[in-house]
């Protein structure tokens, strides 16, 4: 997973492979820094064009295919797996043992948050990075982004898509309600 988060953020960062830190910095018990880490860069891999290319092409993975992945207000870019366990499907003899992720990043025109989120051996009724994982990576970046500060920035599309008024709903059925509010898109 390390190596996967390096290789996809220096494909989405300019170019540029740098060396992994786990914490960015040191604190004591009085809250003083003890040490911090700097950025490094090893090398560049791709040149600034082409991580340009690569974070719209991204960014369109999440936009137009895997919807699970949007935070709505952010430009997120992202690219789902899903890998079959072939040894250890030969090795026992067990059918349809997969790992399904999800590598998502953002801000999208200047990344600095990168996520991925592996799933290894889901359960249920699919087990595709696109409906396993990329839930999640959204969950998690719509919680990041305005921890970090970033502010949304709503397409008119979103703004609209806020506007519904959820009608009442009191004294109906279950099955009523729910088709009013499916009408609605909710």
């Amino acid at each position: 997973p390390m190596q996967l988060i390096c290789a996809a953020s220096a494909a989405i960062n300019g170019g540029y492979l740098l060396q992994p830190y786990v914490v960015n910095k040191i604190v004591d018990s009085e809250g003083n820094i003890v040490k911090t880490t700097e950025k490094t860069v090893k090398r560049q891999v791709v040149s600034e064009a082409t991580s340009e290319k690569l974070r719209v092409i991204l960014k369109a993975v999440v936009e137009k295919g895997v919807k699970n992945a949007y935070v709505a207000g952010y430009g997120v870019g992202g690219k789902t797996g899903t890998s079959e366990k072939v040894a250890e499907m030969q090795a026992t003899g067990e059918k349809g043992l997969y790992i399904s992720s999800f590598m998502g990043f953002a801000p999208i025109d200047d990344p600095e948050v990168a996520v991925l989120v592996m799933v290894d051996e889901p359960r249920g009724d699919t087990h595709f990075g696109s409906t396993v994982a990329a839930p999640v990576a959204s969950e998690i970046l719509s919680d990041i982004l305005p921890y970090l500060g970033y502010e949304p920035q709503y397409t008119e599309e979103e703004l609209e898509s806020f506007a519904i008024k959820v009608p009442e709903l009191l004294n109906k059925t279950v099955t009523d309600a729910k088709s009013e509010l499916d009408a609605l898109g909710l």
